[in-house]
Parts: structure tokens; C-alpha cells; sequence
């Protein structure tokens, strides 16, 4: 009977350190994700104002021929 209680305080505390590491692993890998977000969202807005000049040296390519 002891040693079950044994056993089953062993794979709690396993249980337990395994679940303690994949949080801390889930938090580092949204802290990365929200730098990508960042980057991103900043690489867009750059990417943004570029844009419609782009656009409209397209269009008049188009139109001269």
C-alpha cells in the first residue's frame, strides 16, 4: 500500500515538473511571437507607404502602351 502511495507521489511530481516546464516553454514561444507580431506590423507600416507609389508607376506603364 506504500509503496503505491510512493509511486503515485513520484508521477505526480513528474507530472507536475513536466507541466511547470511546458508553461514556462509557452510563455517564451508567445513572447517571440508577439516580437514577430511587432517586427511585422512595423515592416507593414513601412511597406505601406511605399505602396501606392508602387501602384501608380504600374498603372502608367500599363496606360502608355
Amino acid at each position: 500500500m506504500y509503496l503505491l502511495l510512493i509511486a503515485l507521489g513520484l508521477i505526480i511530481f513528474i507530472h507536475s515538473l513536466l507541466l511547470m516546464t511546458i508553461i514556462q516553454r509557452n510563455t517564451e514561444m508567445t513572447k517571440k511571437i508577439a516580437q514577430l507580431e511587432k517586427r511585422n506590423s512595423l515592416s507593414k507600416s513601412s511597406g505601406q507607404r511605399q505602396f501606392p507609389n508602387e501602384r501608380k508607376t504600374k498603372l502608367t506603364k500599363r496606360g502608355s502602351r
